[in-house]
C-alpha cells in the first residue's frame, strides 16, 4: 500500500484509491499523471479483513485523508512498515512503538482551499480532491480537530459575505490545545466591513 493511501495493480501502472493489498476490485479511472493512471474503487469482489466503512461520505475523492477505509490497527502497521522501508539502508538500533490516538479528529494543521463556484452559486471551503484541482464539497471534516472540523460550512457563509469573495484562495489552519489560528490568504485588500465580519466570526 502506498503512503498516499492507494493500492497498486500488479504491473504498477494503476493506482487505485480505496483499495487494500490483496483485494479484488472493480475501479474507474479519473486522472492520469505522467505514466500513472489513478482510479477509484467502484465495487469490491473480495474485501480485505482490514477494510472498514469510512465515516465520511467524501472519503473516496477528498484529498484531506486517504486511510478512512482501513482499520485503525492496520493503519498503524502500514505506516510503520513504510517508515521502516524508508530507513532500510540505515535502520536504527531500536524502534519505538507507534503513537496511538483517535482514528478521527487528529489533524491539527491544514491548508484549506477556497473557491466561489459559479455553477453552484456558492463558496466551497475544504480540501482539494485527490489528483484534481477541485475543492471537495463537504460541510464538516472527520479528520480535522475541533473546532475547525465543524467550521467548513460557517466559513463558506462568511466568505460569501465578503466584498472580495472571489479573491480568497485559501485558509491556513493551526489548531492547538488552547488556541486555534485561521490565516486567510486574500489577493485584494479587505474592506472595513470585511474586517468587521472576520473579527466577529
Amino acid at each position: 500500500m502506498h503512503e498516499d493511501g492507494f493500492g497498486l495493480t500488479a504491473d504498477g501502472t494503476n493506482a487505485v484509491y480505496g483499495s487494500l493489498p490483496g483485494e479484488s476490485v472493480v475501479a474507474a479511472p479519473f486522472a492520469r499523471k505522467r505514466k500513472m493512471l489513478f482510479s477509484r474503487v467502484d465495487s469490491i469482489a473480495h474485501p480485505s479483513e482490514f477494510r472498514v466503512e469510512p465515516r465520511c461520505s467524501a472519503a473516496a475523492y477528498c484529498g484531506g485523508c486517504s486511510y478512512q477505509h482501513v482499520a485503525h490497527d492496520a493503519q498503524l502497521r502500514f505506516k510503520q512498515e513504510q517508515l521502516q522501508e524508508t530507513f532500510e539502508q540505515c535502520p536504527p538500533e531500536n524502534w519505538l512503538a507507534p503513537l496511538n490516538g483517535d482514528s478521527y479528529h487528529y489533524r491539527s494543521k491544514a491548508r484549506l482551499g477556497v473557491k466561489f463556484v459559479d455553477k453552484k452559486g456558492r463558496v466551497l471551503v475544504g480540501f482539494r480532491e485527490k489528483k484534481k484541482p477541485y475543492i471537495a464539497e463537504i460541510d464538516d471534516c472527520h479528520v480535522l480537530r475541533e473546532p475547525v472540523s465543524k467550521l467548513l460550512a460557517p466559513l463558506s457563509r462568511l466568505i460569501e459575505k465578503l466584498s472580495i469573495v472571489r479573491s480568497v484562495p485559501q485558509i491556513e489552519v493551526a489548531i492547538g490545545d488552547a488556541e486555534t489560528a485561521l490565516v486567510f490568504r486574500h489577493m485584494e485588500a479587505l474592506s472595513r466591513e470585511d474586517e468587521r465580519l472576520i473579527t466577529q466570526f
